[in-house]
């Protein structure tokens, strides 16, 4: 109070000043504005976007009634991704008397990119603007339209974008979106492709490029494009979070991680950058902290199915499969016959012992990707669990038709081929994966389980001894060894294997139960007794010893 006491006067003298001189303060007000935007100008010019956007909040601080600046700082925050404060400066702008017919472009991007499509579809109707600028409403009302799988309603509004504006860009990767929507992807590659004879640099161009790419699992060639991009527009935002989802799909996960950690910083509510965040931390195991940032964005998944599908896809890791089938039949539900989905969705079916509802999953999808290896496998165990052994051969041999590198579904192919009575087969298959580098830690316990069932004792032993070589510490390697020990007949190694395993990891009770087994082949009746004491008292509801 004291300080507003000793400054009033002197305010009181300025308020005067003004009242004697509005035009002359009015009009010095409306040049500097006009510096400050001439500037953002010249800073846009060099790419210098956060720079422009200091410059325009100036500007707009001396003129807050001159809609240009706001729609400006709208088209600047677009670019910065800054969805709330790009909608806020739009509506502002109109509410200023700014031209409806430039702001309504502006507004409908920001409120498509926002995901929210029906206010799109409600406050940006269709009218009878200039032509580029309907093309434009009618193009975004169009990819709102898509982007809530309404292939009908946004065929006619695309078509209207190209008539109205056929040199247009935008029109062009519009109509490439939907016919890539209708199943045409060559006719819809011609028109991105058109789009790139057009402005052969264009930024939307390139990135609907790199996106069809992806989409072919071209990722160099998808992340060339992203990178040129970037290399003219270094804080494109779609740019950066397209290359981080790209080095994701390079397994480049600390790369990506440093990179989406600087766009939190900026954005730190963005739910796309979050979303790829929690891609990250998934992929490198944080699936709490993964968890836990998806739970903040769960109404946005409605426009963004994907988010189910990472969601699932965790939740299955957790072994929260009831909640896990929930997300991902909802993903479903918006992406009929995805086959991750519903191979992870007839997985959990398998493991609740509803084998026919898995077939009843997996058996279109076969159908429809008769390639899809890994389905064929799951098949192949549903129809073993129903008893259908017939089916099953039949499925193993469609699993096995392809040739595979990967060592975990060689692995897993060839256990569900032992289950089904191809013994011979799934152990060569085993053998081979075993020889792989890095084979032994994937394809031995099965590969020695399946050779002691096969009485070939002399191989399982022979296996279990490289599996140890392979890694000491890993007690279920020396678990199987000492159980080919036990099938050699060589009990006193056995016993040495268990005992060291029982004593150094007391909560394996595997081993324990098996060191018992040992001390009873001996006669050694007391001693047995005692292990099995000992593994009541560590679990009360331990039946078998009991």
């Amino acid at each position: 109070m004291t300080a507003r006491n000793k400054t009033w006067p002197r305010a009181l003298a300025f308020s005067l000043m003004l009242a004697a001189a509005p035009v002359a303060l009015s009009s010095a007000r409306a040049d500097d504005a006009d510096a400050y935007l001439k500037n953002a100008q010249a800073l846009m010019s060099k790419g210098d976007i956060r720079g422009a956007s200091i410059e325009l909040r100036n500007a707009a601080r001396l003129a807050p009634n001159n809609a240009d600046i706001h729609l400006e700082l709208a088209k600047i925050y677009l670019m910065l991704a800054n969805m709330p404060s790009a909608e806020a400066e739009a509506r502002t702008a109109l509410q200023r008397g700014g031209n409806e017919a430039k702001i309504a472009p502006v507004l409908a991007e920001v409120l498509l990119r926002s995901g929210k499509y029906e206010a799109l579809l409600r406050d940006v109707p269709a009218g009878q603007r200039p032509a580029p600028e309907e093309a434009l409403v009618r193009l975004y009302r169009g990819h709102a339209y898509l982007s809530m799988n309404q292939v009908a309603q946004a065929e006619p509004l695309m078509k209207d974008a190209v008539r109205l504006d056929p040199k247009s860009v935008g029109a062009k990767l519009g109509m490439a979106r939907l016919l890539l929507a209708q199943g045409k992807a060559a006719e819809g590659e011609q028109q991105i492709d058109q789009a790139l004879q057009i402005a052969p640099r264009d930024s939307h161009a390139e990135i609907a490029k790199a996106d069809l790419l992806r989409s072919r699992a071209d990722v160099d060639g998808s992340l060339a494009y992203v990178n040129d991009v970037l290399s003219r527009e270094p804080q494109n935002m779609t740019a950066r979070l397209d290359r981080v989802n790209l080095l994701v799909a390079k397994n480049q996960l600390d790369v990506a991680s440093q990179e989406i950690r600087g766009i939190l910083t900026d954005l730190p509510d963005d739910f796309q950058t979050n979303y790829l965040q929690a891609l990250i931390d998934a992929r490198q195991g944080k699936l709490d902290q993964a968890y836990a940032r998806l739970q903040k964005f769960t109404t946005r998944f409605v426009n963004f199915p994907a988010g189910y599908l990472l969601l699932g896809d965790i939740q299955f890791a957790k072994g929260r499969f009831s909640e896990a089938e929930d997300s991902l039949g909802k993903f479903l539900g918006r992406v009929p016959n995805n086959a991750m989905a519903t191979r992870m969705i007839a997985q959990i079916a398998i493991r609740e012992k509803q084998p026919a509802r898995a077939a009843q999953y997996l058996e279109p999808l076969v159908k429809a990707s008769p390639n899809d290896s890994e389905a064929w496998v799951l098949l192949a165990n549903a129809y073993l669990a129903l008893g259908k052994n017939d089916k099953a051969s039949d499925a193993l041999t469609h699993a096995g038709g392809k040739p595979s590198s990967d060592p975990n579904f060689e692995t897993e192919l060839a256990s569900t081929r032992y289950a089904a009575g191809q013994t011979d087969i799934a152990i060569q298959q085993l053998e081979q994966v075993f020889k792989q580098a890095g084979g032994q830690q994937i394809a031995g316990p099965s590969l020695i389980v399946a050779d002691l069932r096969a009485q070939r004792v002399s191989e399982a032993a022979a296996a279990a001894e490289a599996y140890v070589k392979t890694d000491p510490n890993n007690v279920v390697a020396q678990n199987l060894l000492g159980l080919a020990r036990v099938a050699q007949s060589k009990f006193t190694d056995a016993e040495q294997i268990f005992y060291g395993i029982y004593r150094n990891h007391p909560d394996f009770s595997i081993a324990g139960h098996n060191l018992a087994e040992v001390y009873l082949a001996e006669g050694r009746t007391e001693d047995a007794t005692a292990v099995y004491k000992d593994l009541i008292q560590r679990t009360p509801g331990d039946a078998a010893s009991m």
